[in-house]
């Protein structure tokens, strides 16, 4: 699947009451965002799970913190790293954060762990502080 050409930050109107972190994430162009919805119900299919379908989105890096320096800094790090046209592919299916219960691809493509990398290395340059996870796909939540 294709990714959009650069990160681009999403400005929300109303802040939540809750403690809030950012995601870098990429999205998939049209033709991914097809495949993986049909893969997500053919699973549901299969196994009779229950939830509900998230927003296919490549989640690449968490920052912990939302401060106007750290967005400054994430936005600029952000814009280090190309994403245009790349292709990445994920290869299984598993339960990536158990107390939110979510259920994504998980990917063992070397392009994939050198976007993730790439963008971790450049947060790093602008002092930022990244949680420690794995790139996903989330599917299903619940």
């Amino acid at each position: 699947m294709q990714t959009q050409s650069a990160f681009e930050f999403c400005q929300r109107p109303v802040r939540t009451p809750k403690s809030e972190h950012l995601v870098f994430a990429a999205m998939p162009d049209e033709n991914g965002v097809f495949a993986i919805g049909e893969a997500a119900e053919r699973y549901r299919a299969a196994t009779g799970i229950e939830g509900t379908r998230l927003k296919p989105l490549i989640a690449l890096q968490r920052l912990p913190e939302t401060a106007e320096a750290v967005t400054f800094g994430a936005k600029l790090a952000g814009q280090a790293v190309p994403a245009a046209g790349l292709t990445l592919k994920f290869d299984t299916i598993a339960t990536v954060q158990a107390e939110r219960r979510v259920l994504a691809l998980t990917s063992s493509d070397p392009a994939v762990a050198a976007l993730h990398e790439a963008l971790g290395a450049a947060l790093q340059r602008h002092r930022l502080r990244c949680d420690a996870w794995a790139p996903f796909l989330p599917l299903f939540y619940g």
